[in-house]
């Protein structure tokens, strides 16, 4: 989806109060694999990538570039074979088999980080 084709002010109400802010690649300038659009968000919310947690489902886009900014990754992986099984022994990418999933796995990043 374009970002002409995006209604984010739509997108924003019906997300709302889960998600806080968007960050299409027509208004920050990067798009991802990008790491500078990762570092946009976090400079965005003051924050460092290696607070950050990537939800996503393109291994390219989501796990190489979140991976290369810092932020931990969740990949959505719809029962496909992880492409690149290395990149699992750092700890920075977490598997899901659907968003369920991947919600479990951000409540445990979320409650372990607190401790």
């Amino acid at each position: 989806m374009s970002c002409l084709e995006a209604d984010t002010r739509r997108l924003r109400t019906l997300l709302h109060p889960w998600v806080v802010d968007q960050f299409p690649s027509c208004r920050i300038g990067y798009a991802k694999p990008d790491p500078a659009a990762f570092h946009c968000v976090a400079t965005a919310h003051q924050t460092s990538t290696a607070h950050m947690v990537h939800i996503g489902d393109d291994w390219g886009c989501d796990v190489i570039g979140a991976r290369t900014a810092g932020v931990t990754a969740i990949w959505v992986s719809n029962g496909r074979p992880v492409p690149e099984p290395e990149r699992l022994n750092d700890g920075g990418v977490l598997v899901a088999a659907d968003l369920t999933a991947a919600s479990q796995h951000f409540a445990e990043l979320a409650t372990w980080r607190q401790s």
